[in-house]
């Protein structure tokens, strides 16, 4: 563990303000739900007029489970008494919470329902944002009701979370409205769980071969059938292992695993029987583990991703599997490949230069922008794309000075090397006086 301060000593609630989006960036070491629960509520004296939204229902009924004496689910009665301003101290003394589908239907019914708060705290924020590939009309709803929130009322939106990446992008992308960021600061010396080695990886089924048969482990896949695969590879080895997804999923779970599902939530621990569980995404932001873990394996090279299977774990961590795309972290193009149209028969010559197999030329062009390079569209021939990647002018320079540090010890060890004698210093003596 490093760092000393939880989030209410490393913030200044003060600095939270309206007409912005409040981003706090903290990890899950630094209690983010007790913060946003005890602590950004004070920004109004009614715990009533505060609003907790959160992206998925396992991890709303988690917080209901966590906090049950200052938070409550939502109701009809609720919904009536917040619209109608009544005085029934229940809900006055309580936060409800709300996944951001739910809040979108009420807005959908009842657009004046906005204005009945006076703190709305976004939990998982970027959860929500994700759900929006899914079509999910009431939770565009929720969001897009959020932006005009935020630019035409006095309401204050606070959102904590530790990967702001893709809220950042959604809130200042200007569609029906656009909202700015106020990023509130917080202490660097904020309590942070260690990852003591990180090892890549770029195939999974040779990584879970060598695991160790003792160790107890997460492991976090996207696609279910690939965890089905590798829950069968650790059979196999003899590792006594489950896999949880969505129950929505079209892939039905078991009574076992609906138990374990509800036996980790309650416990926030691996049932003893099991040593590995296998996770997708239904549970990156859901679940919580306390029990002793040796490894995680993060089966997606997502940055965001990585940050949210490790939170999962609320301890020091000693080995966590990160996955790679195959490529190096620095990649050099040559030079007889700047600046020509590259078709499929060059992009295919050009990722057999650099030793890339794993990985196609989009995610090499991806890599490329990423460092620096220049990767444009080129005209089409006989319908046929192309791509031109130019070198910018610090990538440019960078070669050039390599290029002549190079030459510069090749000249040196062609240099014909003579012979010098060692230096003898000569005896200097006083004229005698006549």
């Amino acid at each position: 563990m490093t760092g000393k301060l939880y989030l209410p000593q490393a913030v200044d609630i003060k600095e939270i303000t309206h007409g912005k989006l409040n981003l706090i960036i903290a990890n899950s070491a630094s209690g983010k739900t007790y913060f946003a629960l005890n602590e950004l509520p004070k920004l109004k004296s009614k715990k009533g007029k505060c609003l907790y939204l959160i992206d998925l229902n396992i991890s709303r009924d988690r917080v209901l489970t966590d906090y049950k004496s200052v938070t409550i689910p939502y109701s009809k009665a609720w919904e009536n008494h917040i619209e109608d301003g009544g005085t029934e101290t229940d809900f006055d003394n309580k936060i409800a919470v709300l996944t951001y589908r739910e809040y979108g239907e009420i807005l959908s019914r009842k657009e004046h329902f906005i204005k009945c708060f006076d703190v709305i705290i976004c939990d998982e924020l970027d959860g929500g944002i994700k759900q929006l590939c899914y079509g999910n009309e009431s939770v565009k709803t929720a969001l897009t009701q959020l932006k005009y929130i935020i630019w035409k009322t006095h309401i204050k939106v606070i959102t904590v979370t530790s990967t702001p990446n893709r809220i950042i992008e959604r809130f200042k992308k200007k569609e029906i409205y656009k909202s700015d960021i106020n990023k509130i600061t917080v202490n660097k010396d904020i309590r942070e769980y260690e990852t003591h080695n990180t090892v890549k990886y770029t195939d999974i089924d040779s990584t879970v071969k060598s695991l160790p048969l003792a160790a107890k482990g997460i492991i976090f896949i996207g696609r279910v059938t690939q965890a089905q695969k590798t829950l069968e590879t650790l059979t196999d080895k003899g590792i006594n292992a489950v896999a949880l997804w969505s129950p929505y999923s079209e892939h039905t779970m078991t009574k076992e695993q609906y138990r374990v599902r509800d036996y980790i939530i309650e416990n926030k621990s691996l049932p003893p029987e099991y040593d590995v569980l296998i996770i997708n995404d239904s549970y990156v932001n859901a679940i919580s583990i306390e029990s002793h873990i040796d490894y995680i394996i993060i089966h997606r090279d997502c940055a965001d991703t990585q940050i949210q299977v490790r939170g999962r774990y609320k301890n020091d961590l000693q080995t966590m599997y990160v996955r790679t795309n195959g490529i190096n972290n620095d990649i050099e193009v040559p030079i007889e490949f700047l600046d020509i149209p590259l078709f499929n028969t060059e992009q295919a010559e050009l990722l057999k230069v650099l030793g890339i197999t794993k990985v196609k030329f989009p995610t090499l062009r991806k890599r490329l922008e990423k460092q620096g390079y220049i990767v444009k569209e080129g005209d089409r021939v006989k319908n046929c794309r192309c791509w031109i990647i130019k070198e910018n002018e610090e990538i440019t320079n960078s070669r050039k000075l390599r290029q002549w540090f190079e030459r510069f010890e090749r000249e040196k060890a062609n240099r014909i090397k003579i012979p010098i004698p060692p230096y003898q210093p000569q005896r200097r003596y006083m004229t005698p006086p006549e």
